[in-house]
């Protein structure tokens, strides 16, 4: 969630900045060809007037193609989807709601489990599908986004027991486990 959240942030400021490039030299191509039109007497005046509405023309016709070219404001916006998404899932499955809540009977303990796992390849197959390859190559490095459908191994709880032997009964999804520990622990393969 991070990459997606850092890449997101990257492609709002480059929008952002774009536009706002944009804004300026309309702004600039409308007061130099007002003022072109109102230099009547000075022809010098009057043609570098002109050239500058010339360039600005040019400059503001390239950040539109570069705008058009890279997207950055889909990018911004699917990936800030995205992220959303995956945060939304985490919440949910610490939260045991919906597709993660416990089943009361018992009947499979590691339902949750299984049901992030699923999720959680389901959102990186998600975005790898249809983000632009170019829009998450610059934050992860990986270029090659071709995704295979895993099967996952069945999830079951186990059973804890301390130093000295004594069980001390399943585990009940709480954890002492820093971040990438517990990410290992429960999923496996991230």
């Amino acid at each position: 969630a991070d990459t997606t959240h850092m890449a997101a942030e990257w492609y709002k400021c480059f929008s952002k900045r774009l536009y706002a490039l944009q804004l300026v030299l309309g702004l600039l191509v409308t007061v130099f060809s007002v003022t072109s039109a109102n230099c009547a007497n000075d022809e010098f005046e009057k043609l570098v007037f002109k050239r500058a509405t010339l360039v600005c023309s040019l400059l503001l016709a390239g950040l539109v193609s570069i705008d058009t070219l890279f997207t950055p404001r889909l990018n911004w916006r699917q990936l800030r989807q995205y992220a959303v998404d995956l945060d939304s899932t985490i919440w949910k499955f610490r939260m045991r709601v919906g597709e993660f809540e416990v089943d009361d009977n018992n009947r499979n303990r590691g339902r949750p489990e299984n049901n992030l796992k699923e999720g959680l390849y389901n959102w990186k197959t998600r975005v790898k599908e249809n983000v632009n390859s170019t829009a998450m190559t610059r934050f992860t490095g990986q270029t090659n986004y071709v995704t295979k459908k895993k099967k996952f191994r069945s999830f079951t709880l186990k059973k804890i027991v301390d130093s000295d032997g004594k069980d001390l009964g399943i585990d009940n999804h709480f954890s002492i486990l820093k971040g990438q520990e517990y990410m290992n622990y429960r999923v496996g393969f991230l």
